[in-house]
């Protein structure tokens, strides 16, 4: 990306990694990120129904665990907390608290770039002087 390093706040990606390799994309969003910036990354959900049009077409669901291992090694942190989106499949019965949603096409997956706070310089204790008083 031809943006200068921390620069950004937040990047939007939508199923741009479900091909190839994702990690020299995701280097390059944690290098944009300004600390505390936040990538949130659309992915197809392998199990979906979806699934079967994919097929054949090179494209590569990934499981959660395989894309924050993946953010993690980017050097951004992955929210536990993951959506679903898309249709709802008719005859799904609702999970308490879930619906259906791990049943639809796509994931939204969120990460923040976290990096280590500069310590700051210790004061420096000085003493200062007074003029003579006249």
């Amino acid at each position: 990306m031809p943006l200068p390093t921390e620069a950004v706040g937040v990047i939007v990606l939508q199923h741009v990694l479900d091909a190839g390799d994702p990690q020299p994309l995701l280097q390059e969003c944690s290098r944009v990120l300004e600390p505390g910036g936040r990538l949130w990354l659309f992915v197809l959900n392998p199990w979906s129904p979806y699934r079967l049009r994919w097929r054949g077409v090179g494209l590569v669901p990934r499981a959660l665990d395989q894309w924050r291992l993946q953010l993690a090694a980017a050097g951004l942190v992955a929210s536990e907390h993951v959506l679903h989106y898309g249709p709802v499949w008719k005859g799904v019965a609702d999970a308490p608290g879930h619906g259906p949603a791990p049943l639809r096409a796509a994931r939204l997956l969120e990460a923040e770039k976290r990096v280590a706070g500069l310590i700051p310089p210790a004061p420096v204790a000085r003493a200062w002087r007074t003029a003579p008083a006249a």
